[in-house]
């Protein structure tokens, strides 16, 4: 009787080939994996850098709505000063808003209060980052007291525009009107810029509650990029 040669097992060459397939497989998902995580953190650094802009955005946008101001007292004023240092757009903004604090009222305090936001310029400090000063006793000089402290890391311009009606100004200085709008726009420095001129811009326009019955009210923040 003739043996049946065919056996149902693999070969050795099958078997190195399977192998070497396998590992092919196993490596290629490996790499594929590595590729996401690398692409996930480089995301989550890059959010993390801009956060603060965002954030920094969305308070003044929340206090520059609340802006106040009386033509029937010299203590408030709306001032907002245009400054370029080194090619670097360094604008400053003061003014009065309501902080809407009813601990304060209770106590009889004021519910305004000072606000000015201005690009730490001072030699002595390395950073020149975005810092706001409050002062809850306005008074005759909108531009002195209260305290200053960090508002924003890593922002390293600010640049502001006031719409008047008709035109978009560099510049305001009124005790008896309000911009109808502020444009805002803070620039955070590029990780990978080879320049101060390298920034990644993030913009929002703030509309004081006087002018918000127009229908031109908005809140989102929009990003863009300068090379």
């Amino acid at each position: 009787m003739r043996r049946n040669e065919n056996h149902g097992g693999f070969t050795l060459v099958e078997l190195l080939l399977a192998a070497t397939l396998g590992a092919l497989v196993v490596t290629a998902a490996f790499a594929s994996i590595a590729l996401v995580l690398r692409g996930y953190k480089q995301y989550k650094n890059r959010s993390d850098a801009y956060e603060p802009a965002r954030a920094a955005l969305a308070r003044m946008n929340r206090e520059i709505s609340s802006a106040f101001l009386s033509p029937h007292t010299g203590r408030t004023r709306f001032v907002g000063m245009p400054q370029t240092v080194e090619g670097i757009e360094l604008d400053q903004l003061t003014f009065v808003s309501v902080v809407n604090d009813p601990q304060r009222s209770l106590e009889g305090e004021s519910d305004l209060c000072e606000i000015e936001y201005f690009i730490d310029v001072d030699p002595e400090t390395p950073e020149r980052w975005l810092q706001v000063r409050y002062d809850a006793t306005p008074d005759e000089d909108p531009f002195t007291g209260g305290a200053s402290h960090l508002l924003g890391p890593n922002i390293v311009s600010m640049t502001l525009y006031y719409f008047d009606g008709e035109f978009w100004l560099n510049q305001w200085d009124s005790e008896e009107q309000i911009p109808m709008a502020v444009n805002i726009t803070l620039g955070v420095l590029k990780s990978d810029a080879e320049s101060p001129e390298d920034l990644e811009l993030f913009s929002t326009i703030a509309y004081p509650m006087a002018y918000r019955d127009t229908g031109s009210e908005g809140t989102n923040v929009e990003t863009t990029s300068q090379t």
